[in-house]
């Protein structure tokens, strides 16, 4: 199979509208019909509709009939679970390795935190949102297994359920993500153990964080 696949104009508009619920372009309580996507993506309501009931599925947005659709709010409960099932997967699939980690990945994932912090310094949300998700996503390589890969990436469709006023957050932020610094270089070395313990308090300070940030601003869910 290609790297770079085909992708079907349904997949296309789900990743366009999961960016958007996600990223909190479309908030918690917006509706919106298939008509109006349709018409702004120019596709047809086909792929539209099937890319809605898939996001159904996800729980990111629920089916109004004769209506349209609707972004679902999200309890604290369920996104705190997310991240700590992200924090899970990562952490163990760090121990299924065992052929040693690519140290030219690694110097990847360090230029793309250092482009996130830039990003963030300079208040590009969009730029930040992307290069966090791909951070992530090529992270969980480095476990060497691809059914992992799937079921990270299927978990990642419900990441980054915030309302965008945690960028407001720069300075934590930036700790946040020079943690990821620290628990890379600390696999450079060879202390897999320590790694995964800065990452697990990582976790910790990530989700606090989130959590200030969505009651901050009266996020429904909380």
């Amino acid at each position: 199979m290609e790297k770079n696949r085909y992708k079907s104009k349904s997949e296309l508009v789900f990743e366009e509208i999961w960016e958007r619920v996600t990223h909190g372009i479309l908030k918690p309580g917006d509706r919106f019909s298939a008509q109006e996507i349709a018409e702004e993506l120019g596709v047809s309501r086909t792929p539209v509709n099937e890319a809605m009931k898939r996001m159904s599925e996800y729980g990111l947005i629920r089916i109004l009939p004769n209506v349209g659709y609707q972004v679902n709010v999200l309890r604290w409960r369920d996104i705190e679970d997310i991240m700590r099932i992200e924090c899970l997967l990562e952490t163990e699939g760090l121990r299924l390795n065992k052929n040693g980690f690519d140290s030219a990945l690694i110097q990847e994932l360090k230029d793309i935190n250092r482009r996130t912090i830039e990003a963030l310094e300079r208040k590009d949300r969009q730029a930040y949102y992307r290069l966090t998700d791909e951070f992530h996503v090529r992270f969980i390589h480095l476990s060497g297994s691809r059914i992992l890969q799937d079921v990270f990436v299927k978990n990642r469709h419900y990441a980054g359920w915030d309302d965008g006023k945690i960028l407001e957050m720069t300075e934590s932020l930036k700790e946040l993500l020079r943690d990821h610094d620290a628990a890379l270089d600390l696999l450079l070395e060879g202390r897999l153990d320590e790694a995964i313990e800065n990452l697990k308090i990582h976790s910790e300070q990530s989700i606090q964080l989130v959590h200030q940030s969505l009651k901050n601003s009266k996020y429904p869910g909380i």
